[in-house]
């Protein structure tokens, strides 16, 4: 099937959750996370134990990294904030997802400075842009992963 010129089977999908942190007056800057491991897809009360759930072989490490450090780069570069890195972690809004996925903190509304940019819609606007950059780099290095066609459900009689 196409759609839009593209084969409906190619994903492109990505997952970005955005926060501001609360800490220390003296922390400051924009940091992103990935997950360490995403879990596989699995149902019931095991889902919410992500700790008991095995890595998926799904997702490349490399493909979620990649997404992190460059929405990291773009975001530093575009908004001068403080680079507080990029790091793995085991956060479950972006390990039980099936994309690759990044947490990025925005900036401490505990620190002065950050609290008084994040209130300027300039500036927030040039957070958006800085992660929008970030997705379209990563978009034209990494590869499209393609997924299995959809078996087509039987219609009931």
């Amino acid at each position: 099937l196409q759609a839009g010129g593209r084969r409906q089977s190619e994903t492109r999908e990505h997952f970005v959750s955005i926060h501001f942190d609360d800490a220390q007056e003296a922390a400051t800057g924009a940091g992103t996370y990935y997950a360490a491991n995403q879990i596989s897809n699995r149902p019931g009360l095991v889902s919410w134990l992500p700790f008991l759930q095995r890595p998926s072989v799904e997702l490349n490490t490399l493909e979620r990294e990649a997404l992190a450090a460059m929405v990291e780069e773009a975001l530093v570069g575009r908004t001068k904030a403080m680079n507080r890195g990029m790091r793995a972690e085991k956060f479950y809004v972006i390990a039980n997802v099936r994309h690759p996925a990044i947490l990025v903190e925005g900036g401490f509304l505990t620190n002065k400075d950050d609290a008084g940019k994040l209130g300027q819609a300039a500036y927030r606007e040039q957070l958006a842009v800085g992660i929008a950059d970030g997705i379209k780099r990563y978009r034209e290095v990494i590869p499209r992963r393609s997924r299995p066609p959809r078996r087509a459900r039987p219609k009931p009689e």
